[in-house]
């Protein structure tokens, strides 16, 4: 998969959150910027939206609880999954979180709570406490001092796919321009050699 489709598939899933944009939202998961004045004007229980293209499943998108509100521009909730499909049907991206925040007008999107995605074609995962997305920068990055944790290889569609690198650091940004990612502090890993059988 090339640098293109990488991104437009990340562009999918944003787009999928936000396909609430028309509503505003909020829910208390101790989430900063919830407001626990507010009343939920919807609640939704273990939902399920698929975007379609040309007959086809493109996306997938499930969450264990969303709220809606009519006052406010964001949207929380609580166990989000999602599946990006290629073309073929096979899975492309695929990622999980425990909470999520969104601000749809500002494009805004935080992830929490064991955040995982996956890469099938890109043959990689990144594992997180929070991940922020602007999807007006296309930047994403992670909040404070939180590790996030690269793993490269063994997740790819090919059967030759194995485990090449685990990388961990603090401070971590990516640019969705140019899928180009960077740790600030504290970076440490393993590289894996066929030489070694696995070894470091």
């Amino acid at each position: 998969m090339n640098i293109q489709t990488m991104k437009k598939n990340l562009i999918l899933f944003v787009l999928l959150i936000s396909f609430f944009s028309f509503f505003s939202c909020s829910i208390d998961y101790s989430v900063p910027g919830s407001n626990e004045s507010s009343k939920p004007e919807f609640m939704f229980k273990d939902v399920s939206f698929s975007r379609v293209e040309q007959g086809r499943e493109k996306a997938v998108l499930y969450a264990e609880d969303i709220e809606l509100y009519e006052d406010e521009n964001g949207m929380y909730g609580k166990g989000l999954s999602f599946v990006v499909y290629n073309e073929d049907g096979s899975v492309s991206v695929a990622g999980s979180c425990g909470l999520f925040a969104a601000d749809t007008t500002a494009e805004d999107y935080v992830f929490f709570d064991e955040v995982n995605i996956t890469s099938y074609e890109q043959d990689i995962r990144v594992m997180a406490d929070n991940i922020h997305w602007d999807g007006k920068s296309q930047q994403l990055v992670s909040a404070g001092a939180s590790p996030v944790r690269i793993y490269s290889g063994g997740f790819g569609n090919s059967d030759s796919s194995s485990m090449n690198a685990e990388i961990t650091g603090m401070g971590f940004s990516a640019d969705g321009e140019s899928l180009s990612y960077q740790f600030s502090e504290g970076v440490s890993g393993i590289i894996y050699t066929e030489d070694s059988g696995g070894g470091q």
